[in-house]
């Protein structure tokens, strides 16, 4: 392993930690940078093709992972190999090897400024991690350990070292200098923003606690003591709150709004409908205009 320091405890402190933003000269939100590691007993892996609305980095320090892309393209990241895929890209994880430790980084850039447009451009990098992504690696797990006044901003700090460090890797310079704080466990974010981004079609609880690398019944555990809400509750309400929107504030037709809600038709939409709001699609429209 390229991380000694590295331990599997740090993995549940990294899903509680909260990242201050970074403000200039590009304001940066940090979803989360957390750890996840498999092995032969715990491989659940999503086969579904999705995106999310963020940039997200995957650097590889154990072991081995496949992506894949929907334009049909493949990503081999051994040990040492990091991965950069920008919003909206659709890609897939095809397989990891036992033994296998990456460590996540979900990032927003203000899509006003040139970093965003750089990063964007090409849509799917991969880079060989440098010294200072991985000290910085090291830094944050020894930084969440001592958890001084000043870890925070230290950890904060190596946050923007690593992705001016990607940056670089894939020929960018553009230079990010460094400023809330929850403790909503990363892994309902992720959860979240998961179901966010893929609400145009059914998701399952497997494949929502699979991109969290949890079972379906730890997923729902730790969703349900956040939300006070299981998973197939939250994925329904996200579903019906857009059905909501898209019904109150464009004229699409009902039938356009059931397919990109990801039905299959428009009695299957207005059944789902009834049941979740209590009348049908078009009665809500028209007390919506009132």
């Amino acid at each position: 392993m390229l991380i000694p320091y590295y331990t599997h405890a740090h993995a549940n402190i990294l899903n509680k930690l909260f990242i201050p933003e970074i403000a200039e000269p590009f304001p940066i939100k940090i979803h989360w940078f957390r750890a996840l590691s498999f092995d032969e007993k715990n491989s659940v892996i999503s086969q579904e093709m999705h995106l999310h609305t963020f940039f997200e980095v995957h650097l590889v320090v154990s072991g081995r992972m496949e992506y894949s892309s929907n334009d049909g393209k493949h990503f081999v990241l051994d040990a040492g190999k990091g991965i950069l895929i920008s919003p909206c890209m659709e890609h897939m994880v095809n397989s990891y090897s036992s033994n296998f430790v990456k460590f996540s980084l979900a990032f927003v850039l203000d899509e006003t400024s040139s970093l965003y447009h750089n990063l964007a451009e090409n849509g799917i990098y991969t880079f060989d991690l440098s010294n200072v992504m991985l000290n910085s690696i090291d830094s944050v797990l020894r930084e969440v350990d001592l958890s001084t006044s000043f870890s925070l901003t230290l950890i904060k700090n190596r946050m923007l070292d690593i992705i001016c460090a990607i940056s670089r890797a894939v020929g960018i310079y553009e230079y990010c200098t460094p400023t809330d704080l929850t403790v909503e466990d990363k892994r309902v974010t992720a959860a979240k923003l998961y179901i966010k981004d893929n609400n145009s079609r059914f998701l399952t609880c497997n494949e929502v606690a699979s991109q969290c690398g949890l079972s379906p019944k730890q997923m729902n555990r730790i969703f349900y003591a956040a939300t006070g809400k299981n998973l197939h509750e939250y994925i329904n309400i996200v579903k019906i709150k857009e059905a909501e929107r898209l019904l109150a504030d464009t004229s699409l037709p009902i039938k356009e709004i059931s397919e990109s809600l990801g039905f299959s038709s428009v009695y299957y939409f207005n059944r789902f409908f009834s049941k979740n709001a209590g009348f049908p699609p078009a009665h809500f429209r028209r007390i919506s205009a009132k």
